[in-house]
């Protein structure tokens, strides 16, 4: 007896010699192509670098899925969904830590968080922790606190806006109520203090007076750790921008209670993302006036030396 038939080369997608599934390729000149798949090195849409499993017998994914494969350092981030955790976070009624949330939550991050720069010793007086409001598309901010809090050796209490808010009218009137409510609760349960949105509102003086205040109050207490992004909301194309009307004096308010400042660059690297933390620096005080426009800019431009050149804006 001879050795056994040779088994038909079959790519897994196109199914066993035989079946009745034939692949869906594009016709050329020598008739279907069997895959589109087979000519170039190829990135499954999701862009891991791997396919997902396919049983044997099932169809060749169309050629639309697919496109060419590209670097690595080339794609974002990886970031895991943050939807379970919200929705586990609206659930609970006792105070947490945030700082061993997040720390959870970074250990899931592909490729993992790259923090440069040396840390000063924050047990040692009071702090304010600025960083820049980093946006795209698809990315989320609250990842600048958790990775932030996630690195420093203390539990940073985050100074956070109080309601999302949304130009169009099916947002506005859905997910802003329902942020309003989620982000209070979130507040309450990490000891954050929660401020109206900038810009500025007419009917909510009140309780942005309210606000400012207790973030005063924290400031005077001993060792005190806080942290905010002085732009106050998302910029287009993640670029730094000057801070609105009022932030300025706010800082150096915060300043005259002893809080020294460290600043933190956030953005997006070959792949990766990354905090670059600047050297500390404290707002004198007495400052040429404007106050607010002179601690505005000597807080954004030590925010903007901790970003790459692309990200820092006008205070390049």
């Amino acid at each position: 007896m001879g050795p056994p038939p040779a088994s038909p080369s079959v790519h897994p997608a196109h199914g066993v010699a035989g079946s009745s599934l034939r692949p869906r390729g594009r016709k050329t000149m020598g008739g279907a192509h069997p895959c589109p798949c087979v000519s170039l090195p190829r990135l499954w849409i999701d862009g891991r670098g791997t396919e997902p499993p396919i049983r044997v017998g099932d169809r060749c994914p169309p050629p639309a899925l697919y496109f060419p494969a590209v670097p690595r350092r080339l794609l974002p981030p990886d970031y895991p969904s943050t939807m379970p955790g919200l929705a586990w976070l609206a659930l609970q009624r006792k105070p947490r830590s945030f700082r061993r949330d997040a720390q959870r939550m970074l250990q899931r991050l592909s490729p993992p968080l790259q923090a440069e720069g040396p840390l000063p010793d924050l047990d040692q007086g009071s702090w304010l922790v600025v960083v820049n409001h980093y946006s795209r598309p698809g990315f989320r901010a609250w990842w600048i606190a958790m990775a932030i809090s996630a690195t420093l050796p203390r539990e940073v209490r985050w100074v956070i806006t109080s309601t999302l808010t949304f130009p169009d009218r099916l947002r506005a009137q859905t997910v802003t109520p329902a942020s309003r409510w989620f982000l209070r609760h979130a507040a309450g349960l990490y000891d954050f203090v929660a401020m109206p949105p900038m810009p500025p509102r007419s009917f909510e003086v009140a309780p942005r007076a309210q606000a400012v205040r207790r973030v005063l109050r924290a400031a005077s207490e001993p060792h005190a750790l806080l942290g905010l992004a002085p732009e106050g909301g998302d910029m287009p194309g993640g670029v730094l921008a000057p801070p609105p009307s009022g932030s300025g004096r706010f800082l150096w308010h915060l300043a005259q209670r002893g809080l020294r400042f460290l600043p933190v660059g956030a953005f997006e690297a070959d792949g990766r993302f990354c905090l670059r933390f600047g050297p500390p620096f404290d707002l004198p005080p007495s400052l040429p006036d404007p106050i607010e426009e002179s601690a505005a800019h000597i807080v954004m431009s030590a925010i903007a030396a901790c970003l790459p050149e692309r990200l820092r804006g006008s205070y390049a």
